[in-house]
């Protein structure tokens, strides 16, 4: 709540961007930097317990290295069901997709509502997209955040040769084998013959 007056004057400084509707000092998570706010985000209830994602902002300088994405998950984090909403300029769809977020037709109410808002602070006549997305589907699964024990390749010797380069770029020390379908052949790093 104490950073609330700032909150507020970074909305209005960026009409475009940012709704000044229902804004508390409550449901906000901000980043600071050097004592000064860099980026904040915010998780909001209306009236008929519909959750929207709101009022995501990272200053300029700050875009690219992932802060609004970093709050948007500590946000949605402790949410266990139910959905979430967000509408947005269809040019954010993207970076809201890799939150988990999937394009909607309708919305609930509120959403609709504020989608007015929206379409004005465009300034244009691109519609504003609704996006949903279901808590419990957009968990992450952890099997896909750690490394695997092989990788195995559908190909030969070039298709392997590709592989373990683009693993020495990224210093990622996987076992790799490779088949090629036609003789059933394994080809294994470091050995010249395939199995």
């Amino acid at each position: 709540k104490a950073d609330l007056k700032t909150i507020e004057r970074i909305i209005k400084a960026h009409p475009q961007e940012l709704d000044d509707a229902d804004i508390k000092g409550d449901g906000f998570l901000i980043a600071e930097r050097k004592k000064k706010i860099i980026a904040f985000c915010r998780l909001h209830t209306h009236s008929d317990k519909t959750l929207e994602l709101a009022s995501l902002f990272v200053e300029k300088k700050e875009r690219g290295k992932r802060i609004g994405h970093l709050l948007a998950r500590k946000l949605l984090k402790p949410l266990k069901k139910g959905k979430v909403y967000v509408e947005i300029h269809p040019q954010l769809e993207e970076y809201y997709a890799e939150l988990g977020f999937r394009p909607v037709h309708t919305a609930p109410q509120p959403i609709i509502e504020k989608a007015t808002r929206c379409q004005k602070r465009f300034r244009e006549k691109t519609p504003a997209l609704f996006m949903m997305m279901e808590v419990k589907k957009a968990k992450p699964d952890k099997s896909l955040s750690s490394a695997p024990d092989v990788l195995l390749i559908d190909g030969g010797k070039g298709q392997l040769s590709s592989v373990l380069e683009v693993l020495r770029e990224l210093r990622l020390d996987i076992p790799v084998v490779s088949i090629a379908k036609r003789e059933e052949d394994l080809f294994i790093e470091g050995i010249k013959a395939p199995l």
